[in-house]
């Protein structure tokens, strides 16, 4: 009776000790863990938002000046093949109806002129020619809200001889989506200043929209690291 009653003191003296160790590191780890708890508040106060986060970023505005283009392919206007080839539908939009107009309207011009060459005299005549096949320079202006276009060419012999076209694509203030949260992973290599204790360690990162770091690592001394990094100043583009 006394060993087995000496037995259960032993038992009980030791699930005492356990439960006392138990408490020593539960002791130990509160602190840490206020730690934990205080950087997740704080991470996830960044990662919160009730509307979506947006950043306003502005484009440049970008000019360039194409090449001339001296190949230009010329025909015989064929005021029928021109709305065929625009359009299969039986009823005519009104930008093909107004095509079609205007087409006509030069045709109109041109009988009219043709009609006052043939009962013109020799001078008028030659003033009607040398009008219609002189040097003459054109340019064009086309915009909406994102870009700028001209067209610059020259006329010879009744005909374009070459075009150079310029655009613009105009500086414009959007915005776009900002991050929201990433997940960052790593790791990194040291040494004691006499080289001879090498230390590896993994590192493990969460951010969120503010650019704050939430930082988890370990190394190959077997301990855990946690840290928070805060967003002092961002230099923009």
């Amino acid at each position: 009776m006394k060993i087995a009653h000496i037995m259960n003191m032993n038992f009980i003296i030791k699930k005492k000790q356990i439960m006392q160790i138990n408490l020593l590191k539960i002791k130990k780890i509160i602190p840490y863990l206020g730690w934990i708890l205080l950087f997740l508040l704080l991470f996830f106060r960044g990662c919160s938002s009730s509307t979506p986060q947006l950043a306003t970023v502005k484009t440049k505005e970008i000019t360039k000046i194409l090449p001339a283009d001296t190949i230009i392919k010329h025909e015989i206007v064929n005021l029928e093949k021109i709305v065929k080839d625009r359009t299969n539908e039986k009823k005519l939009s009104k930008d093909i109806l107004d095509m079609y107009d205007r087409i006509e309207a030069y045709q109109n011009e041109v009988d009219e002129l043709h009609d006052y060459y043939k009962f013109a005299d020799s001078v008028q005549k030659d003033s009607i020619f040398k009008l219609l096949t002189e040097i003459k320079n054109f340019e064009s202006n086309f915009e909406d809200e994102n870009l700028k276009l001209k067209l610059k060419g020259i006329i010879a012999k009744n005909e374009v001889k070459e075009i150079t076209p310029t655009y613009t694509i105009k500086a414009k203030t959007i915005q776009v989506p900002q991050l929201k949260f990433r997940l960052l992973a790593g790791g990194g290599l040291g040494n004691s200043v006499t080289f001879d204790k090498p230390l590896f360690i993994g590192n493990l990162g969460f951010q969120n929209a503010k650019g704050n770091v939430l930082n988890f690592s370990f190394d190959s001394e077997q301990r855990i690291i946690i840290g928070y990094n805060f967003s002092v100043f961002k230099i923009s583009k």
